[in-house]
């Protein structure tokens, strides 16, 4: 079987999109100022079919986590309870930009619930900065309803 060249086309974006990733996340934490993409990236997860895509953002949720030094697993854990609840939820709701919406907003709530559960029993402190938590689900709201 031949291959068409739109698929060609749409694995080199998609090769192209995990090498940014993992470009952008040591940028993140060179400037404070960039957004961590976890609510767009958790979002694209449940959205796509790829599994380049899929194996993209969760390499970026793993450098993402080791390298700002949060508790150990804690974004991964978090990202598949949200794939898990989320993924049974979409059938059930008909308005998209709510489903977007919310999901990103829940992606963050699961987060900081797990984040806080981990450090409360590892015994480590918590490096989450809430200022730099509410402006990147700022960021994340906006792209979730722009793309």
């Amino acid at each position: 079987m031949q291959r068409s060249g739109d698929d060609a086309q749409a694995l080199g974006r998609r090769q192209l999109l995990a090498l940014l990733l993992l470009l952008y996340e040591p940028l993140t934490s060179l400037f404070a100022y960039l957004p961590p993409l976890l609510g767009f990236g958790a979002w694209r997860m449940l959205m796509t079919h790829s599994w380049i895509e899929r194996g993209a953002w969760a390499a970026y949720f793993y450098l993402y986590e080791a390298d700002h030094a949060l508790a150990p697993l804690s974004l991964l854990f978090t990202l598949g309870i949200y794939l898990l609840f989320m993924r049974r939820l979409r059938g059930y709701i008909a308005c998209r930009v709510c489903l977007y919406v919310g999901g990103v907003v829940l992606f963050y709530a699961i987060w900081v619930g797990v984040h806080l559960f981990y450090t409360h029993i590892l015994g480590i402190e918590s490096l989450i900065h809430f200022q730099e938590l509410l402006f990147g689900l700022i960021t994340d709201l906006v792209l979730v309803y722009a793309v």
